[in-house]
This record gives C-alpha cells, structure tokens and sequence, in this order.
C-alpha cells in the first residue's frame, strides 16, 4: 500500500498526481466516486464501483436465472392481485 500526499485548496479543490490517475486507468478528464467509512475515504472510478457493487451482489443473485426476470414476475402477479381487489 502506498500514500500520497495531496494538496486541498481553501475552495475544496484537489488534484490528483499522475502516479493515482494512472493506478486508476484514468485518462483525460474523468470522474471518481469517494466512499467515507468510519476512518478513510476510499476513491474509485464510476466502473470500479460498479464492479465492487456487483461483488457484494453476486452471493445474493438467484441461481440459473436473472433478478430483473423474478422482478418482472413478481411486480406481473402484484398487479394481478390489484387488479382482483386484493
């Protein structure tokens, strides 16, 4: 693990060294994402975040079909049931 020290201005703005942009695959103007825990603040890029969502998901994921399919069924029979007055 390696720090670096990064300058803050009055108005909040900071820039990141060369060295972090490339540790991100950053190139030209992009966009990062900052996590606060309890002690740190952690700084990912918008697909590195993604990825780390997908991660923490992937153990609660229905087996052999999609969440977005058993979303639909689910929302197609409490339609069903609203339609029957119930």
């Amino acid at each position: 693990m390696k720090s670096v020290m990064v300058q803050v201005s009055q108005t909040g703005r900071m820039h990141l060294p060369a060295e972090v942009r490339r540790a991100l695959g950053m190139k030209g103007p992009s966009q990062v994402v900052l996590t606060i825990d309890e002690d740190a603040v952690r700084l990912r890029t918008p697909a590195q975040t993604l990825e780390h969502i997908r991660r923490l998901a992937r153990p609660y994921r229905p087996k052999g079909r999609l969440a977005s399919d058993e979303l639909i069924l689910e929302r197609r029979a409490e339609a069903r049931r609203e339609e029957q007055g119930g």
